[in-house]
């Protein structure tokens, strides 16, 4: 398998840039017929994460390229705040997306269930964790989160 790391313009990245990652030329896609043009570029995989790869070399995968949150000109990966709530050991599942607000853009919006008595208790968590512009605007508090057939949670704000 080879890998092409292309930043957002098509264009080889250097160390320490953000980039989409391509999975490539593969002669026969074992997934053909779920390929479309929309993930294919010039006979190249996009996979959709968006990564960068540090010093030493090594590949970070931040986040899906469309769950990327843009807010207030910061990007912000919800599996970034994911990871961070679920160092909290009340929290039992926690699903972070991006809702489009029609007064002030597009907002936080997160899905958590967990040892909490009420949104109150989870907004605190958030504080003391989170860095301000991280903090999801709308929080809703679930007995459980909605899974796929696999078991991982349904990404979106249909979950729930």
């Amino acid at each position: 398998m080879i890998l092409m790391l292309l930043d957002h313009l098509g264009k080889t990245i250097l160390l320490k840039y953000q980039f989409l990652t391509y999975i490539g030329r593969l002669s026969f896609p074992i997934f053909a017929f779920l390929i479309t043009n929309e993930v294919l570029k010039d006979g190249w995989l996009c996979t959709g994460d968006l990564a960068f790869i540090d010093s030493y070399g090594l590949l970070h995968i931040k986040g899906r390229n469309d769950e990327l949150i843009i807010r207030g000109g910061m990007n912000i990966y919800p599996q970034e705040i994911e990871a961070a709530l679920k160092t909290d050991d009340r929290v039992r599942e926690v699903l972070v997306y991006k809702y489009d607000n029609k007064f002030t853009g597009v907002e936080i919006g997160m899905k958590i269930s967990g040892e909490f008595s009420n949104v109150k208790e989870v907004q605190k968590l958030c504080t003391q964790i989170l860095p301000a512009y991280q903090i999801p605007s709308q929080i809703e508090l679930l007995d459980q989160l909605k899974k796929n057939a696999s078991g991982k949670i349904i990404r979106g704000v249909q979950n729930g």
